[in-house]
């Protein structure tokens, strides 16, 4: 695979560090973070950042659906805004401690706190299911084929039906797993070792380790076209790699893209060619990746 990336913008605004982005269109996403602000961009206005929400508190998840956007916040409570209107309807108190990750499950969404309680809220918002999966945080989620991936800082990786039922012995890493994606054949982590894991989807069965990064590995993202992964770091940088040989393709970083100057702590791809990430220097950067044809 041969590349051309080419830095498109900066989007800047925030006060402090960021810690998620969330897609709404090919065009347009929020960013969130430890200022406790939901801004809201589209791709072709960066200057033009909408305030959509001052929570007061850090904000360490994001999930929507057609009606409502969900923000998981330190003091763990959920804070719901309509996405029409973009006005707060509720805050609910789930737990009295962070809320790391947010999924959707079908209506439903998936939450997980720093106890290791997993919650399943309803469209309703209510609490339909509880388990204590893990005795230290739940730090990232996934649902892939109705299974639900749950990565804690207790080194292991759940894997659970949505009664919560156990599907899989649970797995175990090295350090802390901040991030799960699939493809077509594996499930992916991405981890506090700075290395990530590739695991045979149907037995999850390790099949591949990849020293991926010099420090933690803090998100990885599918292409929803090609056969690339993201993964983004606590080195600075953001990485793109092969999913069928699982090779090494680009490196974005200051030196070459005037990429971020500090930890990446989350990166997504907004269409099939752009790629949006985030950082502790409190900017939002994107980039244009090109597939050439060889």
């Amino acid at each position: 695979m041969n590349f051309t990336i080419t830095k498109i913008t900066n989007f800047l605004g925030h006060k402090n560090a960021l810690y998620q982005l969330h897609k709404i269109s090919d065009q347009s996403f929020y960013s969130a973070g430890a200022d406790g602000l939901l801004v809201k961009w589209d791709l072709d206005f960066p200057e033009d950042g909408l305030l959509v929400a001052n929570t007061e508190q850090p904000i360490y998840s994001i999930a929507s659906n057609k009606q409502n956007v969900l923000l998981g916040l330190k003091n763990g409570t959920i804070y719901v805004l309509n996405t029409e209107t973009l006005n707060e309807e509720k805050q609910l108190l789930i737990a009295n401690n962070p809320i790391f990750c947010i999924a959707n499950y079908k209506d439903s969404f998936l939450i997980g706190t720093e106890s290791g309680v997993l919650y399943l809220m309803n469209s309703e918002f209510k609490i339909i299911g509880k388990k204590q999966i893990s005795s230290k945080a739940l730090r990232s989620l996934h649902v892939h084929n109705e299974q639900i991936y749950a990565g804690s800082t207790d080194n292991f990786m759940y894997c659970v039906d949505i009664h919560f039922n156990t599907l899989h012995p649970p797995i175990e890493h090295l350090d802390t797993v901040f991030s799960i994606e699939h493809t077509d054949k594996h499930i992916v982590t991405g981890c506090k070792d700075a290395r990530i894991r590739v695991f045979e989807a149907e037995t999850l069965q390790l099949i591949k380790t990849i020293d991926a990064h010099w420090y933690h590995v803090k998100s990885i993202a599918k292409n929803p076209t090609q056969p690339i992964l993201i993964s983004t770091s606590m080195d600075k940088t953001i990485r793109l790699w092969n999913t069928k040989t699982w090779e090494l393709l680009k490196v974005i970083d200051f030196q070459k893209h005037e990429a971020h100057t500090s930890s990446v702590n989350c990166g997504l791809w907004l269409n099939e060619n752009i790629v949006i990430s985030c950082s502790d220097d409190r900017s939002i950067q994107a980039f244009h990746i090109e597939l050439k044809n060889t």
